[in-house]
C-alpha cells in the first residue's frame, strides 16, 4: 500500500508544478504535416562528441578534421573542461599534464577543424570532479564545496551505506554541490573562458544532479531552511526523496540547475553573442524531477540554440520509443533544434557495427528531426563511424 502510495505521489509531482513534457494521442498526428513545420528548409546536421585528444588519442587535430570532413560530419563537439580541469591553457582552473604532452588541445581542435570546415563546441563537463588534482578536490573538500549524501557525508559515487561508505566509484568521484554559488560561479567562468578562443559553440554537459536525492550539504540544510522559514531536525530524511517528496526541496534543485544555465549563458552571450549554445540532456520524461533538469522547459523557451538527448540504445526499437515523444517537444521549441543521439558503444566497450550505426541514425531521420550527434569519436570507433553513403 505504502508503494502504492509513493507512486501516486510521484505521479502527481510529474502532472502538477514541475510537470514538463506533453503526448499527443491523436493516432494520425504524425504524419498530419504539423510535426514537420520546425524542419522545413533544413539540411541534415551531422554531429559527434569526441574526447580531448580527438580521434587517435595522441591530439593529432589535422587526422581528426580530415577524417570528419572525408565522413560527411559537420561539427564536433570536444570535451575541453571538467571540474576543475582544463585541457587548454586556462587561467581559472587547472591544466591538464596532457597540454604538455599533446598541447592545448581546444586551440589545436579550432584550427584544424576550421581549415576543414567543420564547427567546433567545446564540451564543458559541470560539477563532477574525478579528474581534478587531487589537492583540488582536497581544497573543495576542506571549503565545503561538494555534495552530500543522505548519510551526513561528502560522497563520490551514486550510492553510500548507512555507514556513509562508498559502493562504488572512483576515489575522487565527488561532486560540487550545485547551489553553491562558489561552484556556479567558477563553472560559468570556465564557460566564458573557452567561449572567448574561436570556438563556433559551447556545450553543457552534466548540468544536472547526479541522482534524484542530495545534495545534503550544511549549506543546502541552511537554504532549505531560510526558504521554508522554519527549522529542519531531522535533516535530511524529511526532504529525502526516498521518505517522501518535498515540492520546495526539488524546486530548489531544479532552480539551481536552470538559474546556472542562464547565468551560463548571459555569460557567454557577453564575449560571444552570436555563438551557439548547446547542452547534452536525459531523454527520460521525468528529468525535471529525477536529474533536476527542466530541459524540455529550457527548448520551449528557446533558452538554447539545440540539445542533444543521450538517446542511447541497444537497439533500434528502444530508440524508436524515446525519441517518438520529442517530436511535440520540437514542434512546441522553434527556437531550440533537438538533434537525438546515436550510441556507438554498447555496454562493456564493444562497438557497434557500422550497419547497425547506419540503422539506428535512420530511426532518428524517419522521426523527422534535422540532424543527430553520435557518441564518441574515437580509435575504437572509428570505423563504425565512417561515412554512410
Amino acid at each position: 500500500m505504502k508503494k502504492a502510495l509513493f507512486g501516486l505521489s510521484l505521479s502527481v509531482m510529474i502532472a502538477g508544478a514541475y510537470a514538463d513534457v506533453n503526448y499527443r494521442t491523436e493516432d494520425n498526428w504524425f504524419v498530419s504535416g504539423e510535426s514537420q513545420k520546425h524542419l522545413k528548409g533544413e539540411k541534415e546536421r551531422r554531429l559527434v562528441w569526441s574526447l580531448e585528444s580527438g580521434i587517435d588519442d595522441k591530439g593529432d587535430w589535422e587526422a581528426t578534421a580530415k577524417y570528419l570532413k572525408e565522413n560527411g560530419y559537420t561539427d564536433i563537439i570536444v570535451r575541453l573542461a571538467r571540474g576543475g580541469i582544463a585541457f587548454y591553457e586556462s587561467k581559472i582552473v587547472p591544466v591538464s599534464p596532457k597540454v604538455k604532452v599533446e598541447g592545448d588541445l581546444l586551440k589545436k581542435a579550432v584550427e584544424a577543424c576550421h581549415r576543414y570546415g567543420i564547427k567546433v563546441h567545446a564540451w564543458k563537463v559541470f560539477w563532477r570532479l574525478n579528474m581534478a588534482p587531487q589537492e583540488y578536490v582536497d581544497k573543495a573538500l576542506k571549503d565545503g564545496r561538494v555534495m552530500y549524501g543522505r548519510y551526513g557525508t561528502p560522497f563520490c559515487s551514486h550510492w553510500q551505506t548507512p555507514s556513509g561508505a562508498v559502493i562504488k566509484g572512483e576515489k575522487n568521484d565527488y561532486w560540487y554541490c550545485p547551489q553553491d554559488k562558489r561552484n556556479q560561479d567558477e563553472e560559468i567562468a570556465v564557460m566564458k573562458e573557452m567561449a572567448s578562443k574561436g570556438v563556433d559553440g559551447v556545450h553543457f554537459d552534466y548540468i544536472r544532479y547526479n541522482a534524484w536525492y542530495g545534495c545534503y550539504c550544511p549549506g543546502c540544510k541552511k537554504r532549505y531552511e531560510e526558504k521554508t522559514g522554519r527549522p529542519c531536525p531531522d535533516w535530511p530524511k524529511s526532504v529525502d526523496p526516498m521518505q517522501k517528496l518535498d515540492e520546495t526541496w526539488l524546486k530548489m534543485r531544479v532552480d539551481a540547475i536552470t538559474e546556472t544555465l542562464k547565468r551560463g549563458i548571459a555569460a557567454v552571450r557577453e564575449v560571444r553573442p552570436d555563438i551557439e549554445i548547446s547542452a547534452a540532456v536525459f531523454a527520460g520524461p521525468d528529468e525535471h524531477l529525477y536529474h533536476a533538469q527542466q530541459w524540455r522547459t529550457w527548448c520551449r523557451e528557446g533558452l538554447l540554440d539545440f540539445v542533444c538527448p543521450m538517446t542511447y540504445c541497444k537497439d533500434r526499437e528502444d530508440l524508436r520509443l524515446k525519441i517518438v515523444p520529442m517530436i511535440d517537444t520540437a514542434v512546441g521549441s522553434p527556437k531550440t533544434k533537438i538533434y537525438p543521439s546515436v550510441g556507438v558503444l554498447y555496454s562493456g566497450g564493444k562497438c557497434k557495427t557500422a550497419e547497425e550505426v547506419r540503422d539506428h541514425a535512420s530511426i532518428i531521420r524517419w522521426a523527422g528531426f534535422p540532424g543527430m550527434c553520435y557518441y564518441l569519436l574515437d580509435p575504437i570507433t572509428a570505423e563504425s563511424l565512417k561515412s554512410e553513403k
